[in-house]
Parts: structure tokens; C-alpha cells; sequence
């Protein structure tokens, strides 16, 4: 595995010398970091925060108190967005500008709010490259252990608790109190402590374009690690374990043998993903809950490869060496090759030497081309690397025609239709789940999709009524709503029309 000194020294690499880059891998605890993924680069104007003058009398205030204390950077409107299946360009740079704001207006600079906001970009295009590219039976989680609201949470990389971000609608609600059950265990849990949750295959409470029930391919075991250090790590398997599979291992694992019998599976489904196993202590003979949880799954299915389920191909296989030998390098495994680095990190140097030009529209037209571009090039990586790539050339004529027309002018200039026809064949998330489920975490997501995008590793501020940020019309200061909540009033202070806000 290259390391990043290794990938700035490349004759194919353009960002030597980047303060934002990193001289060595790219653990987990550097994900975890605020500091790592990007700083700022000297000498760049910070104006483009305003803040009201200091107090003053009512009358004299009248100018200042209507410009706004915190000024917001606007997305563009018609964006030209180009369909890479499992990728919701929309989604992700809405996600972009409601992440920049929020640090705004808590305070920081807009080059370090586009810092951070950059930072979870590059987290979302690493968990789109390692679960929907790669289709990697070993995903690892995104999350760590923080205070929100001065109380002690399980947080997503985007800072926000890792139950905001799960839908009520998945699995009638299990997967969300199942995760509640979870956080609550490990803040009170010894260190080397462990959960288990076993999200099957099968329903999953979520409905396609045309009303028909959607499905998880394979089956999910999460692992939950509280370590020796008091950090919370985590792994997701992708594996090939039946309905009864599933349930003997959490039976294994300690759960409570109460999955019903002679029900529906959908009744099974919701009561063993209801059930997650507690508390579990660290066995000594094993180096971390991963290995001791893989032990457990392969007692039930046996030794052989996992046959892993793809949306639109055959079914692919995953040796067991392989799942080992990713659990030994977890805290490594959203690295990838020298060539991958390269196209990750030119893609964040480019959004952080624009960082002040953020609010024009060339520059954000050209992050979402960049973007794109990126994703589709880190296809035909692995497609190469992996021998791949001839399967996947597109022959007939109205094939390449219908795929060369859902890639737009905005990324032209390369042939992508081989790297399109590949992704329409990977599992993603449903349709349904876009927005609310999995926001800011990455617990994997191998499930059957339907339609065009829908893949975000991290999630948008947002609910089912739009955004949380807007404006006040009166002073322009932007507030933050509760998620399906309203304010009543300004949280601009000193606005002077504070009831004008009823959002």
C-alpha cells in the first residue's frame, strides 16, 4: 500500500507541496480529526463574514442591525448534473453549502468552513469508492464519540448524533431503536467493550418509483467498538447469510432466542434487527470484535467465499482471506492506490485554492463537474486494475448513444459510458432513504436501488420539509430550524423584526 509521501512524489501528481496534504496514510483517527483533510492556505481574504457592529442605541443601529450578522453562500440555481448511478450530485452539493453555512454561522471563517465541508466530501467520495465501486464486504464506520449540546453522543463525520440520521421508516422503526439501544450501551460501556446489530437481507420498509418494496441484497452485521482507548470503531460486514444464518449467529453472539417462529419475515426481520447484542466483552484471544464476530459467521455458513448479490450483474465473490486481511488493516481501508489518491487529492486542492470564490457559479459548476469526474475516473481505476474493464465497453450503438446523453456537457471531454454501464449494475441506497437515512455515517448500505442516483455518505441538513438553514427576511441573518421543527423568532438578536420569522 503507497503512502502519501509516496503519492506527492508521483510524476503524475499536481499538488506537491499542498499544505492541506497529508505525509502520511489515512487512518481513521485522522477522519475523526477536524484538523486533518485541509487548512487553509495564507494569505487569503476572510471578509466574507459579516458581523454587526458593536452595541449601539436603537436608533443609531437601524443600518447596521439590517445587514446581517453572518452572510450565507448561495448554491447556484440550473447547475448543470450529470446521473452517476448511486451518486445524487444535487443531494451532495446542497449537503456542500448547508455545511459551509452552519460553520458560518457558527462562527468560524468561510475557508475554514469550506475547509470542513470539503473534509466530508472527501469522506463521501472514499465510501462511495470502497462500498459502491468495490463492493467491499468490509466497510468501515465514519464515527466517534463527541459532545453535542453538551452531552456525550455517537456522532456521524458531520458532527451530528448517528440516530438524527436514521429513518423511523426503515424496518418499522427497529434499525433506529436498535441504534438508540446501542449508543446508550457503549457511553456507559468499559473500554474494549462491543454491539452487535444484524440488519438482514431482505425488506426493508423503503418503496421504489413504481410503489414496489425494496430490499437489502445481503445481510449487514454491524460491529460497534468501544477500544482499549475509549474510541468508538466500527465495521460493517457485507455477507451471504440467510435469514436463518442470520439469527443463529446473533443467537451465538448471546441475543435472546425470541425471533418468532412460523411468522412472516418481515416479523423476523424487525424482531432480530430489534435484538442487537449488548455489551459484549473483548475476548483476550482476539485482537479486536471484528475477528471474533467473522469467527461467528463463518461457523454458520462455513469457509468458503462470500457470494455477494449486485443489483444489475452476476453475483460476485469475496474470499474469506480477503475479509481477513481487510479487518486486519480496518483503520487503513478508505485509502486507496497511488493513482486514486492522486485524483482525491486534486480534486480537493482545487475546491480549497477557490475556497473564496465559493459563492460564484463558474466555480461551483466546476466542483460539481470535478466531482463527477472524479467518481467516474476512480471507476476505470479499478475497472483496469481489477481486469475488468473490457467486460464492461459498451458495443451496441443505442446503448453507447442513451449512456452518452446521461453524461452531459458539463464533465465532456471523456468517454465515461463504460464506467456509467458499470455502476447501473452496482447495489445502492433506495430512493426513500435519500436525505434522512444513514446521514453523516457509513454503516453500509447494500441494497437494491432503483432509479438513478441516491448515494451520499453524508447527509444533508435537511428534513422533510427542506432545509434547516434560511434566511430572515428582515436582517438576512441565517437561522437554524429544528429537524421538523419551526422558530418562532429571529435568533438574530438584535434584529429589528424578530416575529418576521415564523419557519
Amino acid at each position: 500500500m503507497p503512502t502519501a509521501e509516496s503519492i506527492t512524489n508521483s510524476p503524475t501528481s499536481t499538488f506537491e507541496n499542498q499544505a492541506f496534504w497529508n505525509t502520511r496514510p489515512l487512518v481513521l483517527d485522522d477522519i475523526n480529526n477536524p484538523t486533518v483533510g485541509g487548512k487553509s492556505e495564507p494569505g487569503l481574504d476572510l471578509g466574507h463574514t459579516l458581523v454587526i457592529a458593536g452595541q449601539v442605541d436603537r436608533i443609531s443601529a437601524l443600518p447596521e442591525a439590517l445587514e446581517p450578522q453572518y452572510q450565507p453562500v448561495e448554491l447556484a440555481p440550473d447547475l448543470i448534473t450529470n446521473t452517476i448511478p448511486k451518486w445524487d450530485s444535487d443531494l451532495e452539493m446542497n449537503r456542500f453549502f448547508n455545511e459551509i453555512n452552519k460553520r458560518v454561522l457558527d462562527g468560524v471563517t468561510l475557508v475554514e468552513a469550506v475547509t470542513e465541508s470539503v473534509r466530508e466530501l472527501e469522506m463521501n467520495i472514499r465510501a462511495y469508492d470502497s462500498e459502491i465501486i468495490k463492493s467491499k464486504a468490509v466497510l468501515p464506520h465514519i464515527n466517534r464519540f463527541d459532545y453535542v449540546d453538551g452531552a456525550l453522543r455517537m456522532v456521524g463525520n458531520n458532527g451530528e448524533p448517528v440516530v438524527n440520521a436514521i429513518s423511523s421508516q426503515e424496518r418499522a422503526g427497529s434499525v433506529l431503536g436498535a441504534s438508540i439501544a446501542i449508543e446508550d450501551s457503549l457511553l456507559e460501556a468499559e473500554n474494549n467493550s462491543f454491539s452487535v446489530l444484524m440488519n438482514p437481507a431482505g425488506w426493508n420498509g423503503y418503496f421504489g418509483q413504481n410503489g414496489q418494496e425494496l430490499s437489502h441484497l445481503n445481510a449487514e452485521p454491524m460491529v460497534f467498538w468501544k477500544d482499549g482507548k475509549g474510541q468508538l470503531k466500527g465495521l460493517t460486514f457485507h455477507v451471504d447469510l440467510d435469514l436463518d444464518q442470520a439469527e443463529k449467529v446473533m443467537s451465538g453472539l448471546g441475543a435472546a432466542e425470541d425471533f418468532p417462529n412460523g411468522k412472516t419475515d418481515k416479523d423476523r426481520i424487525i424482531s432480530l434487527v430489534r435484538n442487537p447484542v449488548l455489551g459484549l466483552s473483548l475476548p483476550e484471544s482476539y485482537a479486536n470484535p471484528f475477528e471474533y464476530v467473522l469467527d461467528k459467521i463463518l461457523a454458520e455458513r462455513g469457509q468458503r467465499d462470500f457470494k455477494l448479490l449486485q443489483q444489475g450483474a452476476k453475483p460476485e465473490m469475496r474470499s474469506v482471506t480477503s475479509v481477513k486481511a481487510d479487518i486486519k488493516r480496518f483503520e487503513t481501508l478508505l485509502q486507496g492506490s497511488q493513482e486514486e489518491e492522486a485524483l482525491i487529492a486534486e480534486l480537493k486542492s482545487f475546491i480549497l485554492m477557490e475556497a473564496t470564490r465559493i459563492g460564484e457559479k463558474f466555480i461551483q459548476q466546476q466542483i460539481v463537474s470535478r466531482i463527477e469526474k472524479t467518481l467516474l475516473r476512480l471507476t476505470r481505476v479499478f475497472l483496469k486494475d481489477s481486469g475488468q474493464a473490457s467486460m464492461y465497453q459498451v458495443r451496441e450503438r443505442a446503448q453507447v448513444a442513451t449512456i452518452k446523453q446521461e453524461v452531459s456537457s458539463g464533465i465532456s471531454g471523456e468517454d465515461f459510458a463504460a464506467e456509467i454501464a458499470y455502476l447501473k449494475t452496482r447495489g445502492g441506497c433506495p430512493p426513500g432513504a435519500r436525505g434522512n437515512v444513514l446521514s453523516g455515517i457509513s454503516l453500509g448500505s447494500s441494497v437494491e436501488g432503483v432509479g438513478g442516483g441516491g448515494f451520499v455518505g453524508t447527509g444533508l441538513e435537511s428534513d422533510s420539509m427542506g432545509s434547516l438553514y434560511f434566511p430572515c427576511p428582515v436582517c438576512k441573518t441565517i437561522n437554524k430550524r429544528p429537524r421538523e421543527g419551526f422558530v418562532e423568532r429571529c435568533q438574530n438578536e438584535r434584529c429589528l423584526d424578530r416575529d418576521k420569522v415564523r419557519c
